[in-house]
């Protein structure tokens, strides 16, 4: 999960009621599939951009926000699985004080501040929030999790709201890393042997795997922080958005 900059808003939208439908209208569809790379705005899975897989995700549930229905800076883009698993769930914050209720998942409406993640909020990476298990040398670890950072509230609310931790989703992340060990393996070979045009090829592929418009780039960026290819190879981790 990366941050995502939001884009203008549709015309379609300046002068929507607010009891329209019109967040669902093909221009606004198009302008967030273009504005997320064409990415789910959770788990960062490919989305098509016609037909099915995919749905308007409303931030602040429409159901319960009926106001922000067709409010541009409360809509996203979610594939089936994120949206369906998020639905009318909204985590918020409903107090500070240590042993209290801190978090509430109930469709209310409330002043409390969201809990989990909006990637498109300004000022907020998710990076800062979520992380992914990526240690292939612990033999019992659940490879390709995500945890909070830090014990981030807003990183461990989000994971359990969209359902990060998703079965497809872990295989999903199992497979991409073991190819990015493998990718790993042959740039320490190559620097070993002082092959430069290896070491900038694999460079290079690792770096187009990190770009804001690749799938699961979060993940890929994570492993690349855990096991210091910033430094060994200057490989160029990016932080946010590109």
């Amino acid at each position: 999960m990366i941050s995502i900059r939001r884009g203008f808003c549709p015309s379609v939208l300046a002068d929507a009621p607010v009891d329209g439908i019109h967040y669902n209208k093909k221009a606004v569809v198009e302008a967030l599939h273009l504005m997320q790379n064409g990415k789910c705005c959770y788990c960062e899975a490919f989305i098509p951009d016609e037909g099915h897989g995919k749905a308007v995700e409303h931030f602040h549930p429409k159901s319960v926000y009926k106001h922000q229905k067709n409010d541009w800076i409360n809509l996203l883009l979610a594939c089936d699985h994120c949206n369906g698993s998020k639905s009318d769930l909204f985590p918020v914050r409903l107090s500070d004080i240590e042993g209290g209720v801190t978090v509430i998942y109930k469709p209310l409406t409330t002043d409390g501040s969201p809990l989990m993640i909006d990637p498109s909020e300004h000022g907020i990476d998710p990076e800062d929030h979520i992380t992914f298990v990526v240690d292939l040398r612990k033999e019992n670890a659940m490879h390709g999790l995500p945890v909070a950072k830090n014990g981030s509230q807003k990183g461990q609310a989000t994971i359990e709201t969209v359902r990060l931790d998703a079965s497809y989703l872990l295989r999903v992340r199992q497979q991409l890393l073991y190819t990015l060990s493998g990718m790993m393996i042959v740039l320490h070979e190559a620097k070993a042997v002082s092959d430069t045009d290896k070491i900038q090829t694999y460079k290079a592929l690792f770096e187009s795997r990190m770009a804001h418009k690749s799938p699961y780039a979060g993940f890929v960026r994570a492993f690349s922080r855990h096991y210091g290819l910033d430094k060994q190879f200057q490989l160029r981790v990016p932080r946010g958005i590109d």
